[in-house]
């Protein structure tokens, strides 16, 4: 993450913040002008592009694959259900979250991660082990 110590990630905040510049992100062009500025002044466009663009090499016939390192390739390679998919698309959390929550405390991280209970109390995504392990046993291969 570039910048933890911002409340939010929305395009008017982290233009505010970095470049001290309001803008109307109702306005197309402004809004891209707005994402090239901050590009260019955050000097890492690698990061910024890696999360949210596709690589050419992801675009074939059949549309465009999924990033290695995405929600959408733990649910086409079975890691995910359909159901944990959505609720992890719905939610806040990222693959990054993921990986990096496994990194810093294995399974366990995931579990806290994932069952973490909201207002209603209810688990985030999920307090299933199965489901967390299987998640799990995928970084763990990939190491």
């Amino acid at each position: 993450m570039l910048y933890p110590e911002f409340e939010n990630y929305k395009q008017e905040y982290i233009a505010q913040k970095l470049l001290n510049e309001a803008y109307s992100a109702h306005n197309a062009l402004d809004d891209c002008r707005m994402l090239m500025s901050l590009v260019k002044k955050t000097e890492k466009i690698d990061v910024l592009l890696s999360d949210y663009f596709y690589s050419s090499h992801q675009v074939t016939f059949q549309g465009v694959q999924p990033n290695k390192e995405s929600l959408e390739h733990l649910l086409r390679n079975k890691v995910l259900s359909r159901t944990i998919f959505k609720k992890l698309e719905d939610s806040t959390l990222t693959y990054n979250h993921l990986k990096i929550s496994y990194h810093r405390d294995g399974f366990d991280g995931l579990f806290y991660l994932l069952s973490e209970k909201t207002g209603s109390g209810k688990a985030r995504i999920s307090n299933n082990r199965r489901v967390i392990q299987k998640i799990a046993d995928f970084f763990s291969n990939e190491e």
